[in-house]
C-alpha cells in the first residue's frame, strides 16, 4: 500500500508501527510540515493523494538510505 511520513509535527498521536486508517488523526502540524509518500516502496508526489491540483512551490527530491529506507 501507501506509506506516509510526517516531519516537524507539533504533537504526535500515534506510536511507531501503529496502523492507522483514513481519517485517523496522527498529530498536529507545527510551523512547517514535511509530508512524504511512497506507494509499494517507490516515492510518489504526495499531492496525487489529495485528488486536487496543488500549486507547486518547489520540487520533490527522493531520499534514500538511513533513516528513510
Amino acid at each position: 500500500g501507501i506509506r506516509t511520513t510526517y516531519s516537524y509535527l507539533r504533537t504526535i498521536d500515534v506510536v511507531a508501527g501503529q496502523r492507522v486508517a483514513q481519517g485517523d488523526v496522527v498529530g498536529t502540524a507545527g510551523v512547517r510540515l514535511h509530508f512524504g509518500a511512497r506507494r509499494f516502496g517507490v516515492y510518489i508526489d504526495p499531492a496525487s493523494l489529495f485528488g486536487v491540483v496543488v500549486q507547486r512551490h518547489g520540487r520533490l527530491v527522493p531520499v534514500s538510505g538511513p533513516p528513510w529506507t
